[in-house]
């Protein structure tokens, strides 16, 4: 493997995520500017408040819904994973079931058959 592919791309991951964002914030700009021009000629707090509460969840509606943001979402997403693979892997090598060493098992003569502990300031027989 070369050296510039064994190393994760988190530029390319903060690159996707800053799209996604640049996204994001374009919509959160549009549902801002509509929230202003629906509730400006109404008159009443309770029905401004209704207004802007439909048009705001019509706008987050539209916003998850749109095919640019589940790409942008999809690709920072899938950005990060395989950096993250790349970083896991070259952290931690991958080890064979042949280089694990075996748990150390208890010897039979180390049990202590009477109970008593091991401590050696305990008087015999306590």
């Amino acid at each position: 493997m070369s050296e510039k592919s064994s190393q994760a791309d988190w530029q390319g991951v903060g690159d996707s995520v800053k799209e996604l964002g640049r996204k994001l914030k374009e919509h959160a700009s549009d549902a801002q500017d509509a929230i202003k021009s629906t509730s400006a000629p109404l008159s009443g707090v309770a029905a401004q408040v209704g207004v802007v509460f439909k048009t705001g969840l019509a706008k987050l509606d539209e916003t998850v819904s749109d095919p640019a943001i589940g790409a942008a979402a999809r690709g920072a997403t899938g950005k990060f994973l395989d950096a993250l693979k790349v970083q896991l892997g070259a952290a931690q090598p991958a080890e064979s079931s042949a280089e694990k060493p075996e748990p150390a098992a208890e010897k039979p003569g180390d049990e202590n058959p009477e109970g008593q502990h091991n401590n050696p300031r305990a008087s015999p027989g306590a």
